[in-house]
Order: structure tokens, then sequence, then C-alpha cells
């Protein structure tokens, strides 16, 4: 809740929080209610889902111990940045990036190449790159592509990786059907029926060929 010009009532406070619990099941894990909106559908999206909130709240507690902790310590040596580098080992799949196509890759918390900007007249025929970033479009492809068995995680501000987390369901076996082909291999269970098992290494050949030019690398960090 919002209070914006501090329009709420004593009324307000207890009628809001009861009409979000009722209507509960058709709402977003998050609703922004202020004055003007008290349904909260005017500055609610549907993202983030309840498993990114709570691994949100996760996050920054998490933050929050290492910043007092780092804050409390006599030593002047303090790393403040270590809350914004994301754990990789959470992922099942990270995608490396090749750095010099990455348009934002002096963003990145650790990066120290800077941006040149030269008044030489020769550069005068360079236009600049505006609102493009082919590391978000391969993100977007990735997501259109493999959206229903993966979930990816891009940081937008100088990121060099892409975070992969398959979806539980992706690997269910599937009947043998010709609609379930799709990445998956035929296989037969004890009671002799034909199925249809999910083959992880067909999705990273597909990623490889689809990151040509762009993808220096893939790992899974759970599996080292």
């Amino acid at each position: 809740m919002v209070n914006l010009n501090k329009d709420f009532t004593d009324e307000d406070y207890s009628s809001i929080p009861k009409e979000f619990q009722k209507n509960r099941a058709t709402l977003p894990s998050m609703c922004i209610c202020t004055p003007t909106d008290k349904q909260g559908t005017k500055w609610t999206k549907p993202m983030p889902t309840e498993p990114f909130l709570k691994r949100l709240v996760v996050l920054a507690h998490e933050s929050m111990l290492a910043l007092e902790a780092q804050i409390m310590k006599s030593s002047g040596v303090n790393d403040f940045k270590m809350i914004f580098r994301p754990p990789l080992c959470h992922f099942d799949v990270v995608i490396h990036l090749i750095k010099r196509i990455n348009v934002l890759h002096h963003q990145g918390v650790d990066e120290k190449d800077s941006i040149c900007l030269s008044g030489d007249k020769k550069s005068s025929g360079v236009f600049p790159v505006v609102d493009f970033s082919v590391a978000e479009k391969f993100l977007k492809d990735l997501e259109n592509t493999f959206g229903d068995l993966a979930l990816f995680f891009y940081d937008p501000f100088g990121g060099n990786v892409i975070g992969v987390v398959w979806k539980p369901q992706a690997f269910d076996r599937k009947d043998f059907k010709p609609a379930n082909f799709r990445f998956r291999k035929p296989a037969v269970d004890d009671n002799e029926t034909p199925n249809l098992d999910m083959v992880k290494e067909s999705i990273l050949d597909d990623i490889r060929v689809m990151g040509g030019g762009i993808v220096e690398s893939l790992d899974s960090p759970r599996a080292l």
C-alpha cells in the first residue's frame, strides 16, 4: 500500500488487505495499491511470480546480513559490490557470452573498461547504436524458443552470462505422440510402453547453434 498524499483512511488499511486475501487466487504475487487505485490493477504487473518473489526475499535478507557484517568489521577493507554479483552455482546451465558483442559490458559491477567518446573528425561518420543489445535480443530468442522448458536470467546492466534453470515438468516422460517429439527420444518403461524422454543435450546443442558468434561457452555449475 502506497499512501500517496496520505489519502488512505483507517478503513482502507483494514478493507484493502481483506479484499486482497479474498481475491488472492486471481491476483499476482505483489499488488501496488494507492488511494486512487485500491484494487491494485493500475500499477500491478504479473511479475515477479511467487518463486521469483521468494528468491528475492532470500537474496535481500542475505545481502543485508553481508552488508551488516562488513560494516561492523573493524578492518577498513570492504567489498560492498559482492551483493550485486549473482551466485552462478544455483543455475543448471550458465551461458557465457563473448564480451565484445556485449555493448553494455562497461556497466558490469566489476568492469574496469570505460567508454571513450572521441571528438575526432574521422569518427564523424560513425553512428552510435542506441537501445540495441545483442545479448538481450538473444535472451528473447531463448525465451521464445525454450520458454516452456526453462527459465532464463540475465543482468541487463553489463551482464556477460545467461543463467538457465530447467522447469521440473520439462523432464516428465511424455506419451509417444508426434506433438511431443521435440527434444525427446523414444524410451520404453517397465510395462514395455513406448514413451518419450527429454534429451537435455539436444537443447544445449540448439542453444549453441542459435548463439553462433554470441556464445563463448556453456557449463553446468550444479554438475561440478
